[in-house]
């Protein structure tokens, strides 16, 4: 079996999508990664894998198009991983509760989505 990459553990995409909105509206934003432990305990897994040595938030606004550009060994890692079938690629479990009618209200999908795509590396 490779060696695959570790990576963030988001343990409720949701809670974490509401964070990110309330950083988005002004609330204090984490300044180091001891200060987003505080914030993020039981929405996010810590420690962090241990190759994370540093955070950077990008706070962007709507006349400046900003295209966030994965770590390349990241990309290839998911290529790997999906040739090893280990786990089999998947997408959120939300998406498939909002198809099946188990998610109706659209600002918890919204809040959901928020959470997925701010803290994704697109792989």
């Amino acid at each position: 079996m490779p060696d695959f990459i570790e990576r963030i553990v988001v343990l409720d995409r949701r809670a974490f999508g509401q964070k990110v909105m309330e950083w988005a509206n002004g609330a204090p934003i984490p300044g180091n990664l001891e200060e987003a432990e505080q914030q993020l305990t039981g929405i996010i897994q810590f420690p962090l894998p241990s190759y994370i040595k540093d955070m950077n938030f990008i706070k962007t606004t709507k006349d400046i198009w900003t295209i966030k550009i994965p770590p390349a060994d990241m990309l290839q890692d998911t290529r790997n991983r999906i040739d090893a079938n280990d786990p089999p690629y998947d997408i959120q479990p939300f998406y498939y509760d909002r198809v099946n009618g188990d998610l109706e209200d659209d600002h918890e999908l919204f809040e959901f989505r928020v959470g997925d795509y701010t803290c994704s590396l697109c792989t």
